[in-house]
């Protein structure tokens, strides 16, 4: 709270706003929370009304965790794609994220597709959101399966 409130002097933290910021950061390691307040700190200027503080300090703090981009993924489909002799081959993904978005969509479907621009979008959206599904199960102390 004192690194906060050194660089926005002006943010309300109350003592309930403080627990429950606590409570709600809680599970991360020291260095962790440290590292989500300064990166919090110099990716802003100011905090506006409505900032959900907590939220970005968690990415912040959890952010070196994260595996790849949507687009970084995105481009191992592709490299797998020009390598691969697909059916008679079948693509070899490092990243079981990256594997399971794939068959959600189909790889034979990417690999085939007419508008492959269409199929980025949507390998995109998806990646995002079971990215964003691992974070949360991870910070509620679940894990999918």
């Amino acid at each position: 709270m004192t690194i906060l409130l050194a660089h926005f002097p002006k943010m309300d933290i109350s003592h309930e706003r403080a627990v429950v910021m606590y409570e709600s950061l809680k599970d991360l390691r020291h260095e962790e929370l440290i590292r989500g307040v300064r990166a919090f700190c110099l990716a802003h200027e100011e905090v506006y009304p409505g900032t959900n503080v907590i939220a970005l300090i968690r990415k912040y703090a959890l952010g070196h965790k994260m595996k790849k981009t949507a687009l970084e993924a995105w481009q191992e489909v592709m490299e797998q794609i020009r390598k691969t002799c697909w059916p008679i081959h079948a693509p070899k993904f490092d990243d079981p994220l990256v594997k399971r978005v794939v068959d959600m969509i189909g790889y034979g479907d990417i690999a085939n597709s007419q508008k492959i621009g269409v199929e980025r979008a949507h390998f995109i959206r998806c990646y995002d959101e079971l990215m964003a599904r691992e974070n949360f199960l991870e910070a509620i102390g679940e894990v999918d399966h």
